[in-house]
């Protein structure tokens, strides 16, 4: 029997101890929290759809729960499961076999406190695939008892007592038929903290629960504490995660604020700049696209597209190499060095210590010149017919500096044609689609893509459609636009091509990068409509380089040296994604038909912040939903 798990006297000196504790807190939530509390419910577990198979495993006297049993009866048809101290040991495993044929499991508790510590063992060993709510008609003390089972259910209701009123109240709860607003006002053991307590609202709608898709929802519950240790670190204000498993929505948390001095929340709607994750959300699509459509190969040379690109060290340079960062071209380059007068820097431009000269900090070790000036006529504070590059806050760049990029990169060195991560790969990419398309890659995009998906937070350049407090502030003193950045694109040379360059430059929410990807994994369709044929989502998704880990615009898994990959050792081959310096990533895994979205802002306040490297956290956080996964 279940009572040879405890010991009566034991637990009665035990709940003694603390009675003078739970007197004065039971008090206190009474009469603040409306006799029920919800803990709990990160995933929306509560408010239960009466379309789903439901028990109830009432665990006390036979009939303590009735009306709690019935009530949840009138909403949909239950089946009510039976436990008690005397429960015959065959009984409680046919009771415990018979649980696993329903999709939510309701344990009811009606037992005094001490007689809850008898049951520790049993809770301990249940492991159920389904989410699991625990309502406990006890005092605070009964959830101390089952704390290490707690910690894996989907939800907990503390009612306090098991009167008629309440057990029926609890019932409407569980389906959003009243209102809950409880909030623990003592702490409790380990688990809960004064404050505590989420909101039911009548007409909540059910949430998509992690267990119906093979994920154990309270294993994604550690993401949350990785995010905090991040945090406390400074390693980034704020971020959101957001994963999708089968194509819904499993978890989607915002954590922090805009920044140290916007102490707004980060909330869903909320735009970041995606620096890299620019190349595969945008780029690459379009590259995709016209591929698709027959009107490029990946055999063509670039200079095909580009006559400036047809000198000798660059005009055999084809599609694939560019993709694949296998082109031999420089990884960056430094464009913005062109645009400024040499005669008002003083010594070189970057150096390691500060002086009268050098005192804008641009790295951990590095201070560029304060007081350069850009050449004469080139930036003007306003927009003009000849000047309609937006380069930052009352900063418009001349249309003719893109002349000096390509200028630039026809005239760059070359490499050996070796895998190299490139920005200059992509920037050629974005050249080659605009002459492809004729039309600029924003402008292409949005219309192949953004608009008729309903993408309407992703975009260039959004503060043509979108004020400041909508985006998530960047960096603070910029040292080459000299003030902080919100809505203009981090990377140096996206901002020297006006904010529209093929491998920065991108703004867009959690959600909206993860329909995307979600896209792709359905193989080019999305909401019944087909935006690449499925045989060029392959080609692009799957192949690999032979020189290194890179894909067709797509990071992939570095098997050979898994420290240095860019994902989590659990991440299959199958995966692909792309990574953002800003602190953003997106992976897709079509092996789990899994997505994976971290936006963050881990440059804000500084530029040169490193924390979020050093501690992992974008692989931590796939590693964990790999690991939460069955």
């Amino acid at each position: 029997m279940l009572m040879r798990e405890g010991n009566r006297n034991r637990q009665l000196n035990r709940i003694m101890s603390v009675a003078v504790v739970w007197l004065m807190g039971i008090g206190m939530l009474s009469a603040q929290n409306n006799d029920i509390t919800l803990l709990g419910n990160a995933f929306r577990t509560i408010p239960l759809d009466t379309k789903e198979q439901i028990a109830i495993l009432s665990v006390g006297d036979k009939v303590s729960d009735k009306f709690f049993v019935q009530q949840v009866d009138k909403y949909g048809k239950v089946t009510n499961l039976k436990l008690t101290w005397r429960t015959p040991e065959k009984e409680v495993q046919a009771i415990t076999e018979k649980l696993r044929d329903y999709t939510r499991v309701v344990v009811s508790i009606t037992l005094p406190d001490w007689e809850v510590w008898n049951f520790r063992s049993y809770f301990a060993r249940l492991q159920l695939d389904v989410p699991v709510i625990f309502v406990m008609f006890t005092s605070p003390q009964g959830l101390s008892a089952l704390d290490n089972s707690l910690q894996r259910s989907a939800a907990v209701i503390l009612a306090h007592s098991p009167t008629e009123a309440v057990q029926k109240l609890v019932a409407d709860a569980l389906f959003a038929k009243t209102e809950v607003r409880g909030k623990l006002a003592v702490d409790i053991g380990k688990l809960y903290r004064a404050g505590d307590g989420e909101v039911i609202e009548p007409g909540m709608k059910v949430g998509a629960q992690p267990e119906d898709y093979g994920v154990r929802g309270y294993l994604l519950h550690r993401i949350d504490s990785l995010v905090q240790v991040g945090l406390e670190a400074k390693a980034f204000p704020g971020c959101q995660v957001l994963i999708l498993k089968d194509g819904q929505t499993i978890y989607d948390h915002c954590f922090g604020t805009y920044s140290d001095k916007d102490v707004r929340p980060v909330a869903p709607v909320s735009i970041y700049d995606l620096d890299g994750v620019s190349k595969s959300a945008g780029t690459v699509l379009a590259v995709m696209k016209l591929y698709d459509e027959g009107r490029l190969k990946l055999t063509d040379k670039a200079s095909a597209y580009l006559p400036w690109l047809n000198v000798p060290s660059k005009k055999d340079i084809t599609i694939r190499e560019l993709l694949l960062n296998e082109s031999g071209l420089l990884p960056f380059i430094r464009f913005y060095r062109e645009a400024i007068d040499d005669r008002t820097v003083s010594g070189p431009f970057t150096q390691k210590f500060v002086d009268e000269w050098h005192y804008t900090r641009m790295g951990e070790y590095t201070y560029a010149c304060s007081d350069f000036q850009f050449k004469k006529g080139l930036v003007l504070p306003a927009r003009t017919s000849t000047h309609t590059l937006a380069l930052g806050e009352n900063l418009w760049l001349a249309d003719s500096f893109k002349d000096n990029i390509r200028k630039s990169i026809a005239t760059s060195e070359t490499q050996p044609k070796r895998f190299l991560y490139s920005d200059i790969d992509y920037i050629l990419l974005q050249q080659v689609v605009e002459a492809v398309a004729g039309k600029p890659l924003n402008e292409y995009l949005t219309t192949e893509f953004y608009a008729p998906m309903g993408l309407t937070h992703t975009l260039y350049c959004p503060l043509q459609q979108y004020s400041k407090s909508d985006i998530i502030p960047t960096a603070c003193n910029d040292y080459l636009r000299r003030h902080d950045l919100c809505g203009y694109v981090f990377d140096e040379a996206a901002a020297f091509m006006g904010g529209v360059s093929g491998n920065a430059g991108l703004f867009s929410t959690a959600e909206e990068v993860g329909q995307l990807f979600q896209m792709l994994l359905n193989g080019g369709e999305w909401n019944g409509k087909r935006y690449l044929s499925e045989e060029t989502c392959r080609l692009f998704t799957t192949e690999k380089s032979a020189k290194g880990h890179y894909g067709l615009g797509f990071d992939k898994p570095n098997r050979p040296e898994p420290l240095a990959s860019n994902c989590s050792p659990s991440t299959p081959e199958s995966a692909f994604g792309q990574l953002g310096s800003t602190g953003t990533c997106v992976w897709a895994d079509p092996s789990n038909r899994l997505v994976y979205v971290f936006l963050s802002n881990r440059v804000c306040p500084n530029s040169w912040n490193s924390a979020m490297y050093e501690l992992k956290m974008r692989r931590s956080i796939q590693e964990v939903i790999y690991q939460s996964m069955k």
